[in-house]
This record gives structure tokens, C-alpha cells and sequence, in this order.
């Protein structure tokens, strides 16, 4: 195996940018792998993993210089690749340096804020970085998106201090999904605009949300990210109850949707203090809280979550059409037909909260249910699973060095060969996240890793999206229903049907089934 690599010196380009090349141009049959990044510590680190590269030859790289590696059996072939990233990235710098020079655009926060039209400043810079220049978005007055990550939990803790007593948004670090006066950022989808204002500590579940509530006829007047560790113990949600105080004084807002994982109770305590004094109508949905409040609707599934929404805004319409639904009768001929040793579901997510949705809601059922998002057993290894085992590609553990998973499926979909052809398998369920910054066809990817091996374990699966977003959620569909997948209209509506297949599988059976 070779190693090539190339070390452009005192340039700067956003990850997201950098993993989509690094993916697109790992597509090519001769690479083993790519990787493209900041040279920060920490990636300097992870890349000495690659077979040939030493400390010496990385010894002068700086965190403001980008570093571009690819392996193949092929030297030529690793080399092209690496040569391809560069013409990328340079081609990218082209196109922004002529973009400067037509709006002489502010190389810092500070030149930026002479334009009185701006109000909020995204951040997306090495997390070594990204606090000092979040308080610098802050002190000039800016709401302040920080999509990077690897910020300390004590550093989060002051700005956010900071910005709650200013009034300002402090979404992140780690904040992958927000849409502010209809344009999306991150991992956001292209949803209408409307009445219902969301706050989210989960990207997905923002996500799930806007898309849900999108399809059946309304729209989003903002949706607020707040960072998943928001509604910690240390936080105590103090960007959720910020956010909550600025909607209610939105009079585009007429009901505030909450969503989050799993939240620790001095954070539910604040929040509800806030909401206390709210007049504007609020639905909860923070998942694995049994919460029974008199003045505020609560939710149990995001797919809930949204059609409450839709209901208190008068949206919710039954001739909006939902997704056709599954043939319930076909999958049972399916799953009775397997042997019976195939009796476990293999749930693999690239969505957070979408996983811990699922898993949630199997626990309740079924036994020896196991994760590495904190619901059930815990999962030792997440890539050597047993039982009914529900994995999330996109947590720290497993994407360290790595894209995450809806940028590039690769993990996910080696995890899904190996599913299909263990023979304790009886189910795969599966999340598609779509929008901007996700994999360009990920229904597609699945299909062409099914058509890899020769089970017949049937798969379920849900679509999180919009027709508009660039992959099309109704393309996407159409691509794994032709490949005899089964598609729910939500990913609660995917996840019951696993369970339900669960005790068809546990059901007596025929002596002799295919394997």
C-alpha cells in the first residue's frame, strides 16, 4: 500500500468542504482511503495512522495549513487522488477569490460588523479557534452559530452565559443544523417557511421535524440549534431558554416546538421555569422523559412531535398525502420465511436521536436490546454488535479521523454487508438523512452495498427530507423501493415495524426456512 500526500500551506477551508472532497474523490475503485484536513494537533495525530506517513515528514505543519493524504495499492493511482484534491480545493479558492474581489468581503468578525445588515455570524474553524472567535462574534452583538466542535464544556459554559444575558444566540459548539430567516445552515434541509418555531439540541431531530412539518403543508418561522450538550447538567439550557424568550416575542411564531435528547432534570427544571412565563403555546419532545405537564403538550416520537405542531397551528390537513404505506402482509411472508437462528434487528443510524428514537421505543418490547447512544445495554463494541443491536456511525467514538456518516456512508454501509450476512440477522433498519452538506445519492449507496451480497434479510427504512433538498426525498425513495426496501413514513413509523417483525421472527415458525 502507498501513501502520498501534499501540504498546502497557510490556506484555510471548512471541514465540511474538505470531508465532501475527501469522499468524492475516495469513490475512485484504485483508493483505499483519503483524508483531508486542517493541520491542527489533533489531526496531525490521527494522520500518522497512515501506513508511511511519520512525524518528521508532518513536523512543519501548522493548524492553518491543509494537509491531503490518500493510500491505494497504486502509487500513480494515490497520487492522481491527491492531485485531484488540491485541483479541488484550488479551483474553490478561485471561485471565492473573485467572489471577494466583486464584494470586497471582511477577512474578519470585527470588518464584517461595519455592514449593519448582519446579525449573525457562523463559526466554522478548528475548535482550538472557534471560542476566542465566538466571543468575538459575541461582543459585537452577533447571535453566533458555532458548528465547530472539540470546544470544552467549561468554555461553552461562559459564552453561553455570556449571550443569555445579552439575549443572544449562542447555538453550539457542535450546532450541525439550524435555519434562520429561511436559509439553512449545516446539515439543514430546504423546508417552507411558516408559523412554528423550533428549538433543537439534536441536529437529526431538528431535522426529522422541519421536514415532517414541511411535507404536510406548513413551514418553519425559525429553527434554533442549540448544541447537543445545551441541556446538560452544566448548561442547563440557558441557548434553549434564550431562544424560547426570543420566539415568544416573535410574532411570526405561533407555537414553540422543544426537541432533545435525552436531558438532564436541572435542565428540564430551567427550561420549564421559562417556559412558565411564555404566552405563547409550547410542545416537548425530550426523549426518555416521562413528562406529564397540565399546561404544555408533550410528545413521545418526533413524527408526534410534529403533527402537534401541525395541529395547534391549524395546518394539520388529511388531504395531505403521507408516503404509501408498507405491506405489512409482504414483510411478514418475508421474515417468517427466514431460518429460524435470525431473530435479531440491526439498527444502524446516522442520525443521533433518529437511534435513540429507535431504540427507545424497542426497549420497551423487546429484550436484550443494546446501543452506544446510553438506551439499553450498553454496546462494548459498536462494529462487533449481538442481539438487537441499535448503532449510531455519527458519535465522536466512531467517526474520529474520519467523515461523518451522512457526508460519507462508507462505515455505515461496510457495517450493513456484514449485518446482512450474519446469520443471527433478521431485520435492518436503517435512517437517509438528506440536505444540504449530506452524501449526494445515500439511497443509492445502500442499494449498490445490498446488491453486494446475496441475503434476502428485508430492510426497513425512513427518509428524513424534503423533495426540494438536493438528493429529492421522493427520488430517494423511489431508488430503495425498486431495490425491495421498505420505506415508513417516519422514522417511529420505521421503528414500529421493526419491533412488530421482531415477534413475527420469535413467532413459531416453519422447521425450514432460507437462510
Amino acid at each position: 500500500m502507498t501513501t502520498q500526500y501534499q501540504i498546502l500551506h497557510d490556506t484555510y477551508h471548512d471541514s465540511v468542504q474538505l470531508m465532501r472532497i475527501a469522499s468524492d474523490v475516495a469513490q475512485s475503485p484504485a483508493i483505499e482511503t483519503t483524508d483531508a484536513v486542517m493541520g491542527t494537533a489533533t489531526n496531525r495525530q490521527t494522520l500518522l495512522e497512515f501506513d508511511g506517513l511519520t512525524e518528521a515528514d508532518l513536523s512543519e505543519v501548522q493548524s492553518d495549513d491543509v494537509v491531503l493524504v490518500a493510500t491505494s495499492p497504486d502509487p500513480d493511482a494515490a497520487a492522481e487522488a491527491v492531485e485531484e484534491m488540491t485541483s479541488r480545493l484550488e479551483s474553490a479558492g478561485d471561485s471565492e477569490k473573485q467572489h471577494d474581489v466583486a464584494s470586497e468581503a471582511p477577512k474578519s468578525i470585527r470588518r464584517a460588523c461595519k455592514d449593519s445588515t448582519i446579525a449573525v455570524a457562523l463559526i466554522s474553524v478548528s475548535g482550538t479557534y472557534a471560542a476566542r472567535e465566538a466571543w468575538k462574534a459575541l461582543h459585537e452583538g452577533l447571535h453566533t452559530h458555532v458548528f465547530s466542535d472539540n470546544v470544552s464544556l467549561e468554555r461553552e459554559h461562559d459564552l453561553k452565559t455570556f449571550a443569555h444575558k445579552k439575549g443572544q444566540l449562542l447555538m453550539g459548539p457542535d450546532c450541525g443544523t439550524a435555519i434562520l430567516n429561511g436559509v439553512p445552515l449545516g446539515f439543514a434541509n430546504e423546508v417552507s417557511t411558516g408559523s412554528i418555531g423550533l428549538v433543537s439540541a439534536s441536529g437529526t431531530g431538528l431535522q426529522a421535524v422541519s421536514t415532517h412539518i414541511s411535507r404536510h403543508g406548513a413551514g418553519i418561522s425559525q429553527a434554533i440549534g442549540t448544541g447537543g450538550r445545551d441541556l446538560s447538567e452544566t448548561i442547563k439550557g440557558l441557548t434553549t431558554r434564550t431562544a424560547i424568550e426570543y420566539l415568544d416575542s416573535d410574532e411570526t411564531t405561533d407555537v414553540i416546538v422543544l426537541i432533545s435528547k435525552p436531558p438532564a432534570e436541572p435542565a428540564v427544571d430551567a427550561v420549564l421555569e421559562t417556559i412558565s412565563t411564555c404566552e405563547t403555546p409550547v410542545i416537548i419532545h425530550f426523549q426518555g422523559v416521562d413528562m406529564n405537564l397540565e399546561t404544555v403538550r408533550t410528545a413521545d416520537t418526533l413524527e408526534e412531535t410534529a403533527n402537534l405542531a401541525l395541529e395547534v397551528t391549524g395546518n394539520k390537513s388529511e388531504s395531505v398525502e403521507s408516503d404509501p404505506e408498507v405491506d405489512k402482509n409482504a414483510l411478514k411472508t418475508e421474515v417468517r420465511s427466514l431460518s429460524a437462528a435470525r431473530t435479531d434487528i440491526r439498527g444502524l443510524f446516522v442520525g443521533g436521536t433518529l437511534c435513540t428514537e429507535a431504540v427507545l421505543m424497542a426497549d420497551k418490547t423487546l429484550e436484550d436490546v443494546s446501543s452506544n447512544v446510553g438506551v439499553g445495554k450498553r454496546l462494548l463494541d459498536p462494529l462487533e454488535p449481538s442481539g438487537h443491536a441499535f448503532i449510531d456511525f455519527g458519535t465522536d467514538e466512531l467517526t474520529m479521523g474520519r467523515p461523518h456518516p451522512m457526508i460519507d456512508p462508507t462505515v455505515r454501509n461496510e457495517q450493513l454487508r456484514e449485518a446482512l450476512e450474519q446469520q443471527t440477522t433478521g431485520i435492518v433498519l436503517l435512517d437517509i438523512v438528506l440536505g444540504h452538506g449530506s452524501h449526494q445519492d445515500p439511497a443509492g449507496s445502500i442499494v449498490d452495498t445490498v446488491a453486494t451480497t446475496d441475503s434476502n434479510v428485508p430492510i426497513i427504512a425512513a427518509v428524513c427530507g424534503t423533495d426540494d433538498d438536493p438528493q429529492s426525498r421522493s427520488e430517494q425513495i423511489r431508488i430503495l423501493r425498486d431495490a425491495g426496501i421498505y420505506v415508513a413514513d417516519s422514522n417511529a413509523a420505521a421503528a414500529r415495524l421493526a419491533v412488530q417483525g421482531a415477534t413475527w421472527m420469535t413467532a413459531e415458525r416453519p422447521e425450514e426456512g432460507s437462510a
